[in-house]
């Protein structure tokens, strides 16, 4: 992040600019598998689960595991939902609380978690600001499990959600900026050329490497 040059982004003929989430416009306060635990927490207490937290905890990664092996057996991308998710755990705990009833809870805590621990990166939201008042079109391009909505309600939170035109995420197409095929959706789905736009994030091989293989 420390080798952007925002002076080249107002170049004309870049009308588009795409920016990764985590570690890039927000960056969270404790480490992201303690957000799972926080949250394995919340729900053992929410259900009165017969659980402890590490219990909770580690079943969570085990079905993370089995969906996005699932997905790539499937030709996809190692992506899964966040909604497929929940519909293994609940079936796992086999509790009395209906299963539409157990998911919006589920995600509202998840929702509630991140908004707390994710906290603005202020300079690159400036950087943002001065863009789209130059006229640029900014778009969210993310690996993550959380769906676009809930992405959404935690930009909402933050108070940053206006900044964006879209948000794109990988596990709503079961593609991924790690094997470069979400690009090829975002830029069919804007109808824009690569040579238009300019990603911008901290993984080398995701948001730069894959970005330029791809003509951005």
């Amino acid at each position: 992040m420390k080798n952007i040059e925002f002076k080249k982004l107002y170049d004309k003929n870049i009308t588009a600019i795409f920016f990764d989430i985590f570690d890039t416009i927000v960056y969270r306060t404790v480490q992201p598998e303690y957000t799972k635990k926080i949250w394995a927490n919340h729900l053992i207490k929410r259900f009165d689960l017969s659980l402890n937290m590490q219990s909770v905890y580690q079943k969570r990664n085990k079905l993370e595991l089995k969906l996005g092996e699932k997905s790539a057996a499937s030709g996809f991308d190692w992506e899964f939902t966040y909604d497929s998710l929940l519909e293994e755990m609940y079936d796992m705990f086999q509790q009395n609380t209906s299963k539409k009833e157990f998911k919006e809870i589920a995600t509202q805590i998840e929702i509630e978690i991140e908004s707390s621990v994710q906290k603005p990166d202020e300079k690159i939201i400036k950087e943002i600001k001065q863009l789209k008042e130059a006229g640029k079109k900014i778009y969210c391009v993310s690996d993550m499990y959380l769906s676009k909505e809930m992405l959404k309600q935690i930009f909402s939170n933050l108070g940053i959600l206006e900044l964006f035109d879209d948000i794109y995420v990988s596990c709503e197409y079961l593609k991924s900026k790690r094997s470069g095929n979400l690009y090829d959706v975002v830029l069919k789905e804007l109808n824009i050329k690569p040579q238009n736009c300019v990603m911008i994030g901290d993984n080398k091989t995701s948001d730069y490497d894959n970005a330029i293989s791809k003509k951005m």
